[in-house]
Parts: structure tokens; sequence; C-alpha cells
């Protein structure tokens, strides 16, 4: 819910156009849809960058939960198990990453 209140109070903002296009395109970035490997290179990016940053909220959490236990000893193996889990699954995409970006690096995406 206070995700979508934030995306729609700065909506006027994330339409503006700063004049970015127009340096995006004398650097020598265009609309990316002329390339079929660098529209799915983008895709995975962002969904993996996502996924990123949803093990480092996990990450917090956990942390939170393990300082919160005052010494219950059930609540902070959970969140213990929590936290390994988080950081694997961290890993995991971190990993997935850099396959990704020398698949498509090495297709010239």
């Amino acid at each position: 819910m206070v995700i979508v209140i934030i995306l729609i109070v700065s909506a006027p903002a994330l339409a503006a156009d700063y004049g970015l296009t127009d340096t995006g395109r004398a650097i020598g970035f265009g609309s990316g849809s002329d390339n079929i490997y660098a529209l799915i290179n983008q895709a995975v990016t962002v969904f993996l960058s996502m996924l990123a940053i949803l093990f480092f909220i996990l990450t917090l959490y956990a942390g939170l939960r393990w300082m919160t236990a005052r010494g219950n000893e059930e609540m902070a193996t959970k969140a213990k198990e929590t936290l390994e889990a988080a950081v694997l699954g961290l890993a995991v995409v971190v990993l997935s990453y850099a396959l990704v970006r020398f698949i498509f690096q090495s297709l010239g995406a």
C-alpha cells in the first residue's frame, strides 16, 4: 500500500523528461527495441535486481527478529534460518546476474 502511494505521488516527477533522452542518444544509447538480446537482457537484469532488493529486505527482517528475540531460542532459531535462506538466495541471485551478464555480453547485447 505504501509503495502504491509513493508511486502515485512521484508519478509527475517520473514522467518529466529532464533531457535524458537526448543525452542518452548522444552517448550511443538507443531505444533498445532494435535488438532482442538487449531487451531480454534488460528484463532479466531488472528482475534479478528486484530479487536482490527482496533478499536484502529479508536480511534486515531476519536481523530485526534476531535482535528482538530477547533470549527466546525458538525465535532466534527462526531468525537465523531466515537469515541463512536470505543470504543463500542473495548469493544465487548474484551468481545468476553474473551468468546473465556474461552470456549477453558474449552474444553482443
